[in-house]
């Protein structure tokens, strides 16, 4: 049986595989600043950098208008971060 991480992840993968797709135009911009150091664990921390709460929020809310997704602890990340999960009936094993 697979975890609920990894059925998140496969099934926001759906989602996000179904939505329309980059043109070559619209590519993202060359990253102006250096690759952060990242740990090779989990929680995956990126290493002195600082998030925009502002970004956070805005990226919490848009995930959360998919349908059978609702915010939640996550059981992955740090002690009281927020993340996506899956309503039950939205979930295949």
């Amino acid at each position: 049986m697979r975890s609920l991480p990894t059925l998140l992840c496969c099934d926001l993968l759906s989602s996000l595989a179904a939505a329309p797709t980059m043109t070559h135009a619209e590519s993202l911009p060359v990253r102006a600043t250096p690759i952060p150091q990242t740990t090779d664990g989990i929680p995956h921390i990126q290493i002195g950098v600082d998030a925009v709460p502002e970004l956070t929020e805005a990226l919490l809310d848009h995930g959360a208008q998919f349908s059978g997704v609702t915010l939640g602890a996550t059981r992955v990340s740090m002690l009281g971060a927020i993340g996506f999960q899956l309503e039950p009936s939205h979930v295949r094993m």
